[in-house]
């Protein structure tokens, strides 16, 4: 199963990403963040650790989301 968290390197995104992957086997998971908040880059490398794979954008832009797109092709 592929998934797409949006604010993927803040709190709730990042604890949520962790949560799936150590609860569901199968699971790819990509992450959109813009980083705007301080210190939401700080769960980057955490998120690496992980198997996430991270692109860096507002989940409203048209080029973050075909980024997206080719992903789940």
């Amino acid at each position: 199963m592929k998934l797409l968290i949006t604010g993927i390197c803040g709190f709730v995104g990042s604890s949520l990403a962790e949560g799936l992957l150590e609860r569901r086997a199968g699971i790819s998971i990509v992450g959109v963040d813009n980083l705007m908040r301080t210190g939401s880059e700080l769960n980057r490398a955490k998120l690496r650790r992980l198997g996430v794979t991270f692109i860096h954008g507002a989940s409203g832009s048209r080029a973050i989301l075909n980024r997206c797109r080719q992903w789940t092709g």
